[in-house]
């Protein structure tokens, strides 16, 4: 979506998404962002729509400005995989698609995740320019992200070569399914605020390098590794049918 620039007496104006770098934060804990095109040569104070705390400098974030005012930018999203390191990632095999003449997008399109180029994912949609799936930059967990996954895409200056993923659609029916037919289910967990339970039709097992826990269907409860420690502030108690050691 965006990067359409328009003038106007007051200021410069930009229509649709950008891709900007996030530079920090100033004295009163504001935003720093610095994008192309930014007149004022040196980062300016943004808005932002997601947490940024925990965020690195130099991190690539996605842009939008209200009613198109290069003074007022919004940050909308956090690009989870930089261009420019993947391209350097010697795994990684990036496809680059040029600019088409016709290619121009504004606003939002949906498309489909269709493979992945190293760590970045190939979408394709329609009225593609491109005649091949594009690699994207990504603003949500690339975890989400599967061959065949139907997302929202922007576009970087509305150029179809250069889109970013900014949303993932979820199947409600499928994921509600589970809560109404716990049969098909194969696991279940549940927190009341007093409890924890994990539920599962077969067995469920707990598992650390040599050390394990696995609760089964037929009631056995198996402790396994290669040091068992069980200790008690009070007592001690072990009880059973018949108690067998070694």
């Amino acid at each position: 979506m965006l990067a359409t620039k328009t003038h106007s007496p007051a200021c410069e104006r930009f229509v649709g998404t950008l891709i900007g770098v996030f530079c920090g934060f100033d004295s009163n804990d504001e935003a720093l962002i610095d994008f192309p095109g930014n007149e004022n040569r040196q980062p300016i104070s943004a808005i932002s729509a997601v947490p940024l705390h925990e965020l690195a400098r130099g991190r690539e974030v996605v842009l939008l400005f209200e009613e198109g005012d290069e003074r007022q930018p919004i940050i909308v999203g956090i690009c989870q995989i930089s261009a420019d390191k993947t391209a350097n990632d010697s795994d990684a095999v990036v496809v680059k698609a040029e600019p088409q003449p016709h290619g121009s997008f504004i606003g939002a399109v949906m498309g489909t995740v269709s493979g992945f180029s190293g760590h970045m994912p190939l979408v394709d949609f329609d009225d593609n320019p491109n005649r091949a799936p594009v690699c994207a930059r990504i603003c949500v967990p690339a975890k989400s992200l599967r061959t065949g996954t139907t997302v929202v895409l922007n576009f970087e200056k509305a150029n179809a070569a250069r889109p970013i993923v900014v949303g993932v659609l979820e199947d409600l029916e499928r994921q509600a399914a589970p809560a109404f037919d716990a049969a098909t289910q194969a696991s279940v967990a549940r927190n009341d605020d007093q409890q924890l339970i994990f539920e599962a039709q077969a067995e469920i097992v707990f598992r650390c390098g040599n050390a394990s826990i696995t609760l089964t269907r037929t009631g056995k409860v198996l402790i396994k590794g290669d040091y068992i420690i069980s200790r008690s502030s009070g007592v001690n108690c072990i009880k059973g049918g018949s108690v067998r050691i070694n």
